[in-house]
């Protein structure tokens, strides 16, 4: 199985104005990126991000680039090499677009292995 696609989806599930939003061009609060993760095999991963939602949006595009054609599985793998990226490691932004990334990353694995989020860390029944 290999990665596909990772897309990033910022959202406002509170659409309140906000005036400095709506001098930008917003319309809604936009504090959260969800992160869609799709396989070769036709498995859709999602994730949640959330802290300065259009640079984690940026960034999560950016990884998702690094990633294309690699094992969803091998997802300590990839969380060590987008840590390493960049010269300055860590910081909200670099870990908020991991983060989800990572997640979406848990979900396809979960979805291969039949195992719900809660039996999923320990392969143990809760």
């Amino acid at each position: 199985m290999k990665i596909t696609s990772i897309k990033a989806i910022p959202y406002a599930p509170d659409p309140a104005p906000n005036p400095y939003l709506l001098s930008v061009g917003m319309t809604g609060t936009w504090n959260y990126v969800g992160v869609k993760v799709e396989t070769d095999e036709g498995i859709t991963g999602w994730g949640d991000s959330t802290c300065g939602p259009l640079t984690v949006a940026s960034m999560v595009e950016e990884f998702g680039q690094m990633l294309i054609g690699k094992d969803p599985s091998r997802i300590e793998e990839h969380w060590q090499n987008l840590y390493h990226h960049f010269f300055v490691r860590g910081g909200p932004i670099q870990t908020s677009a991991m983060s989800g990334i990572e997640m979406a990353l848990w979900d396809i694995k979960g979805k291969t292995v039949s195992y719900t989020h809660l039996t999923l860390p320990t392969n143990r029944e809760v």
